[in-house]
């Protein structure tokens, strides 16, 4: 099956190569072929500036990717991601991963707590090599407890579905931030099984 090309026209070079490389990769992707097209300003110093080393710019791209300002497996970092990461690993690793079965967590609890486990752990090892050892067991420490929250309410609200006859579906990062949830709270979508539709008795005219 042949798919048409997409295409891309980039005006002016972004800020930084993070934010270049983002938006450029959006074409050309599952076997469609795309074709990116980059229009500079005349009048800004720095579009000159990439216009000229454009072949050379390219050729070592990742090379010029800016390093994250944000601090791994701080406060404000977990608020954000925490929760997703925990979806995303429970979910996947424990076979969960197909929609709506989010409510057999509850058929899961061991393996969920060692995800949690190793988890805590990968931060306290992170933390441990920024900072040469030091906070690195209060990192885990902090870390185990927010997941253990998160993973105690999605048992509750698994349980309290399944008790209703209800199906439970954590969001993920992308549809929590498109929902504007801000909470570090595990929220769920609760979603009814499917009522039947009454039947209609047809009335038969009288002779």
């Amino acid at each position: 099956m042949n798919s048409l090309p997409s295409y891309f026209l980039l005006v002016s070079q972004p800020k930084t190569t993070a934010e270049y490389i983002q938006a450029t990769s959006r074409v050309g992707r599952h076997q469609v072929p795309g074709l990116v097209v980059t229009y500079f300003n005349a009048t800004r110093p720095r579009d000159w500036s990439h216009y000229e080393t454009f072949i050379d710019y390219h050729r070592a791209l990742y090379r010029y990717v800016e390093p994250a300002s944000i601090t791994p497996w701080s406060v404000p970092a977990r608020r954000r991601a925490l929760h997703a990461a925990l979806v995303v690993l429970v979910r996947h690793r424990l076979g969960l991963a197909a929609e709506n079965q989010a409510g057999h967590i509850t058929a899961h609890r061991d393996e969920a707590e060692r995800i949690a486990d190793a988890l805590a752990g990968r931060a306290a090892t992170a933390e441990s090599g920024a900072t040469g050892g030091a906070g690195s067991e209060t990192i885990r420490a902090d870390v185990r407890g927010e997941l253990g929250y998160l993973l105690d309410d999605w048992y509750r609200q698994a349980a309290t579905a399944a008790a209703e006859g209800k199906k439970i579906e954590p969001l993920t990062a992308a549809s929590r931030n498109c929902a504007g949830v801000r909470s570090t709270k595990l929220s769920a979508i609760v979603t009814e099984p499917p009522r039947p539709s009454p039947v209609r008795r047809s009335r038969r005219a009288s002779p």
